[in-house]
């Protein structure tokens, strides 16, 4: 007998209004660290927390860092899709995390410190918005529709990064080029980081203390020679 389970639960989730999960397929050459299907290899650091919820990372309050624990990735495209809820949302993309691993409560604030972040926040100035480096390299405004998703592309090569978003090239930072002086605490340390690092994203708090909830619903990597 043929099985219709498929279609028994594509008619409660249209007549319950059950939410579906959002479990995304890699592009062909990616290999997906996050799926929608499950947390496994990630860790998480710092405060807050970001959860599974119907097949996507949802982050909580903050300031966290979940970070990918199997592995440090060199020479690659990091590929993110997320969305936020509101036109304050606050979170980021980490690469290059190192030498140490960013644990325990502390964790966040290393990521911060011996890492670099791709911004996701559409209310700041142009070293401090979606799609810069933050605090070192700045990049135009994106206008973009919040409440929508969006896809970034880091470009990792060697010592040499490039962030686009929904294709558009955002920013190019080279770490050896000058950057402006650190002002804020929160603001990264200014030192070169390592080549091979690990990669997370982050939850935080917006500038008024508001909770942020932004949804991740895929994290692929294409590795490069």
């Amino acid at each position: 007998m043929r099985c219709c389970c498929g279609w028994f639960v594509l008619a409660a989730v249209l007549l319950l209004g059950l939410p579906c999960l959002a479990q995304v397929s890699p592009d062909p050459g990616f290999t997906a660290l996050f799926d929608g299907r499950s947390m496994n290899g990630w860790v998480f650091a710092g405060d807050g927390s970001i959860t599974l919820e119907h097949g996507e990372l949802v982050t909580h309050k903050g300031m966290g860092l979940l970070w990918y624990s199997r592995r440090k990735f060199t020479n690659y495209i990091l590929r993110v899709v997320y969305r936020q809820t509101s036109d304050h949302d606050n979170s980021g993309v980490f690469i290059k995390i190192g030498p140490k691993k960013p644990v325990g409560k502390q964790g966040a604030m290393y990521g911060v410190n011996h890492g670099y972040e791709v911004q996701i926040d559409d209310t700041d100035d142009s070293y401090h918005r979606t799609g810069c480096i933050y605090s070192l390299a700045s990049c135009p405004k994106d206008d973009l529709p919040w409440q929508e998703w969006h896809t970034l592309e880091i470009h990792v090569v060697g010592r040499t990064i490039d962030v686009y978003l929904n294709g558009r090239h955002m920013s190019h930072f080279v770490e050896t080029q000058p950057v402006p002086p650190k002002k804020e605490a929160w603001e990264p340390d200014r030192h070169l980081r390592p080549l091979a690092g690990y990669i997370g994203v982050q939850n935080d708090f917006d500038d008024k203390g508001r909770d942020n909830h932004v949804h991740f619903r895929l994290v692929e990597i294409k590795e490069l020679p």
